[in-house]
């Protein structure tokens, strides 16, 4: 796997506008979407300190979408889920 560069902690709270970090968080995500292969992200957890979400991005071969859909399916059914500790739930449960 690959580890994006760590986000500045004072961007953590009011955002940041910086290209050059952007286009290397997302270098991977333009080489999918340019060569047509298909991606998809699915939740994997919550950084212990901060509590943003974490995401595993995936990128299949070409026309291979049933693939992904299966593999993510499987995963997030094999890791735990748990809400954040700021969730608020706004439909109710059932």
């Amino acid at each position: 796997g690959i580890t994006p560069p760590e986000i500045p902690p004072a961007a953590l709270r009011w955002g940041e506008s910086n290209t050059p970090l952007l286009l290397k968080l997302m270098k991977y995500i333009f080489l999918g979407n340019l060569c047509g292969f298909p991606g998809i992200s699915i939740p994997v957890g919550y950084d212990e300190g901060t509590s943003i979400p974490i995401g595993l991005h995936i990128l299949g071969d070409q026309w291979q979408e049933a693939v992904l859909l299966r593999l993510a399916e499987a995963l997030e059914q094999q890791l735990p889920r748990r809400t954040p500790p700021s969730f608020v739930e706004f439909l109710g449960k059932d």
